[in-house]
């Protein structure tokens, strides 16, 4: 089964309460599997295989038809095995359809604690985030650097007055290529709500690594790391 709730609730201590009600819900089952989404939408359009589609016309409509877009709004997995005498929940801030990624937290049930989330910035879980990448521009010019940004985390967990405060890049003059992509990045994150902000300071490092593997048929490789609370690498190689 596929559902949606609002992003909020996919705070660690929200989701085992939902587990709690989907057990009692489906008490005669022996095996429940429930995709969670942040978006009813993508609930509704998310397909495991979906069929083969004539391209959109445009842009919009070439991305719902997209799997991966759809994927992307996919934060959290709840899962029952009788047979195993297996039950967890997983939060997923990248989206996937697929368990086991290197920033889900795994909640095996039932809990009396609820477990620290893999990735957190000040004590706060990472509910969500975009894909992390390297600009096309930077790529194509080589372009390397750090940019250090500033901000705090809102109360409803949103990202608050981010900004830039050290920037170093060769070659000089383009600094705004990956000073745009690392804000642009951060914007999208999303924590857990607390009555109060908390302050923070990152550095986005890009580095442009030759051998980095790009698959075939693809012109680009990247590889980001989250080394919170205070460091993101990404790596990045392009054919061109």
């Amino acid at each position: 089964m596929a559902i949606s709730i609002p992003l909020t609730s996919f705070e660690p201590h929200s989701l085992v309460c939902l587990a709690q009600v989907f057990k009692k819900r489906y008490e005669n089952r022996n095996d429940i599997s429930i995709l969670i989404f942040s978006s009813q939408d993508a609930a509704e359009r998310y397909v495991p295989n979906p069929p083969d589609y004539v391209p959109g016309k445009d842009s919009r409509q070439q991305k719902r038809q997209s799997l991966t877009y759809w994927v992307s709004q996919l934060h959290g997995f709840y899962s029952y095995d009788a047979q195993k005498h297996e039950e967890y929940l997983d939060i997923r801030p990248f989206g996937s359809d697929v368990a086991g990624g290197p920033y889900d937290t795994r909640i095996n049930l039932p809990t009396a604690q609820i477990p620290q989330c893999r990735v957190e910035l000040s004590g706060r879980c990472i509910l969500a985030l975009e894909r992390i990448s390297y600009p096309d521009a930077g790529l194509a010019e080589k372009v390397s650097g750090t940019v250090a940004l500033t901000g705090s985390i809102g109360t409803n967990g949103k990202m608050v007055g981010i900004h830039a405060v050290e920037v170093r890049v060769i070659p000089s003059g383009k600094e705004e290529v990956l000073v745009s992509e690392a804000l642009r990045a951060l914007s999208t994150w999303r924590f857990e709500s607390r009555p109060h902000q908390d302050p923070f300071e990152i550095t986005f490092s890009y580095v442009i690594d030759p051998a980095l593997n790009v698959p075939s048929p693809y012109r680009k490789q990247v590889d980001a790391r989250l080394d919170l609370p205070h460091q993101v690498t990404i790596r990045g190689r392009s054919l061109d």
